[in-house]
């Protein structure tokens, strides 16, 4: 697996630059609100970015399975996701615990939504 990093950089700037304003759809707000507000539980940030992050540019997976030992092509490691794409993108931003780790989940989630819609 190669870490589409570009991915993460372009909604990490789409975020900055839309401090002000929501980037998800309005229906998509309360679907990640839980996750997004938890203060002191970032896997599933993380989670949901590894998701999304792996959807993206392979929209025939199924982010319900984020284990390659399920097989089949629509299967994938979510696991190689935040390990190699997610940790190491949060460690380079400093997200870790300041909370902004939100951001670049729902500017992924846009990306991911607009790729999905093409």
């Amino acid at each position: 697996m190669e870490c589409p990093t570009e991915i993460l950089d372009l909604a990490y700037a789409t975020a900055s630059r839309s401090l002000e304003q929501a980037l998800l759809p309005v229906e998509w707000v309360d679907r990640v609100a839980l996750v997004r507000q938890h203060p002191t539980n970032r896997a599933g940030a993380r989670l949901l970015l590894a998701c999304a992050l792996a959807k993206t540019p392979r929209p025939e997976l199924d982010i319900r399975k984020p284990y390659t030992e399920i097989g089949g092509r629509d299967s994938y490691s979510g696991r190689s996701y935040d390990e190699d794409c997610i940790g190491p993108f949060i460690q380079q931003e400093g997200l870790g615990a300041s909370g902004q780790l939100s951001l670049s989940s729902e500017a992924i989630l846009t990306l991911l939504e607009q790729h999905i819609e093409e």
